[in-house]
């Protein structure tokens, strides 16, 4: 399997092959009359995009016309969830259709080794179609994500990539594999955290900027920063204890004292970036149509995981198991067989999508699929009885189970850090949508009760393998720590 590292992604992004691109989408390719029963998949995962940002569901901005488009012409789940909180752990679920208890992997530096789990890649290779990935983030690399299994190519990187670019690569590859079936996973690292999205997004929403904060997200000279700003002798002391820190302690932890408008700055960067993404998205699916596939393609939109912006003390990233870190964005289209317009409120989880995946295009759901295909709820209608969700925090910190309106959180009291210390957390989301009115105390009946779905869930046959925990060498622990993920 080629491994296409970063020396050849330099020159993707650059005119010889943006030529041979343009002029590879010039030509129409011929409808394939096989793929009303094989469908082409495309499947994007948007990082860290929290679907109440999505203008789609509902959000205040209009971050995503082109992902509400798509959501007009064909179906979106308004309560998805990841099944976990980081990155890897959630992509493999995403791929595998199993659960973080079950692929083993916890963190960014473990990858899938376990031999009876098969990915998406795998089974459409096995079916005969041309498959490739492109990711954006180097955890995500099929060396240390062992996600590369299945997979014709593999467009890797060493550090991180702006959406243009991995885009570009996937409408190269899309234009010179039009003639056969694929399956092409895409992954975007925007918008994640450091909120840097490129002109004219880095200005769209923002109000008034914050040079605190750019000093943080930039790493600018501090000395340049006294200047610039007059900050007196007396507080330089503090601000450089701070700039030691980090991003992650000094902001994730608001050991520096946001301000209100400090913090709307921040949201007002993240979602630009949603809106870059959302923008450069309009390409490849402009594409689809050009080269007439549009109408045989599944094309899927999600996220890994959401983004907390002070809700439960958090800041800038993901580490607990709240609403705003585990609900996110689930579109679907494929006009052949998918509704126009449907909006499906059943509570689903990212483990439902390899399932889903594979039944739309024909291929037989057996191994450890633990996900069930929500083809049913989208061509019939929601169940009449709800189906219960679970979710994990992937470093086994908590976990979570939702029934209907109820959700439990049970906190694993020996971990460390222990963001969810309480052992039992419970909230009513009817009435109260953003987790803040705990129940424990007036409602231990219902947490009897979703303890026992959840002890018959855990109780489940599946396989735990050990997760392969990689070495990984001083440099790209020295990125994964500037990121949050490693402390």
């Amino acid at each position: 399997m080629p491994s296409k590292r970063l020396w050849r992604l330099s020159l993707l992004a650059g005119g010889l092959i943006a030529a041979a691109v343009m002029a590879t989408y010039g030509r129409r390719a011929p409808v394939r009359s096989s793929l009303v029963n094989k469908p082409n998949v495309l499947l994007i995962t948007i990082d860290t995009l929290r679907a109440d940002h999505v203008s789609a569901y509902g959000y205040m901005r209009p971050t995503t016309p082109h992902l509400d488009r798509l959501a007009s012409e064909g179906v979106m789940f308004e309560n998805c969830y990841s099944a976990a909180n980081v990155t890897n752990p959630s992509h493999i679920s995403l791929l595998t259709g199993t659960r973080v208890s079950t692929h083993g992997v916890t963190s960014n530096t473990a990858g899938l080794t376990a031999p009876h789990i098969t990915t998406l890649a795998e089974r459409f290779r096995k079916a005969g179609y041309a498959t490739a990935a492109v990711v954006s983030i180097g955890h995500l690399g099929q060396e240390n994500s062992g996600l590369g299994r299945g997979f014709d190519d593999y467009y890797d990187v060493k550090d991180e990539r702006r959406a243009t670019d991995s885009v570009l690569v996937t409408r190269q590859w899309l234009g010179a594999h039009a003639e056969r079936p694929f399956f092409v996973w895409l992954h975007l690292w925007d918008p994640h955290m450091r909120y840097n999205p490129p002109p004219p997004y880095d200005r769209r929403y923002v109000r008034a900027s914050s040079p605190r904060i750019d000093l943080f997200l930039k790493r600018s000279p501090l000395q340049q920063f006294f200047r610039a700003n007059r900050v007196p002798p007396s507080a330089r002391d503090r601000l450089r204890e701070l700039f030691k820190l980090g991003f992650k302690e000094a902001v994730g932890n608001n050991q520096i004292g946001l301000t209100r408008e400090e913090i709307d700055y921040l949201v007002a960067l993240y979602d630009g970036e949603i809106a870059y993404v959302d923008a450069t998205l309009a390409g490849l699916f402009g594409d689809l149509h050009e080269l007439g596939l549009s109408d045989d393609t599944l094309l899927v939109v999600t996220a890994d995981h959401g983004e907390a912006f002070g809700e439960h003390s958090i800041y800038c990233d993901h580490r607990t198991i709240y609403n705003e870190t585990l609900h996110v964005p689930l579109i679907m289209r494929y006009p052949r067989r998918i509704p126009a317009g449907r909006r499906v409120a059943n509570l689903v989880s990212g483990i439902d999508l390899a399932p889903t995946v594979l039944q739309y295009a024909g291929l037989r759901l057996d191994g450890p699929l633990e996900g069930r295909s929500l083809l049913p709820a989208i061509e019939q209608g929601p169940a009449q009885e709800p189906v219960p969700l679970f979710a994990e925090h992937a470093k086994g910190i908590a976990s979570m189970v939702r029934d209907g309106q109820w959700k439990l959180i049970i906190g694993n009291r020996a971990a460390k850090p222990r963001l969810h210390p309480n052992a039992f957390e419970l909230f009513n989301l009817d009435d109260d949508p953003h987790e803040r009115r705990d129940l424990t105390e007036t409602k231990p009946e219902m947490i009897a009760k979703l303890q026992q779905v959840r002890q018959a869930w855990l109780t489940a046959p599946a396989v735990a393998p050990e997760a392969n925990e990689r070495p990984v060498d001083a440099e790209t622990l020295e990125r994964m720590r500037a990121l949050g993920y490693v402390d």
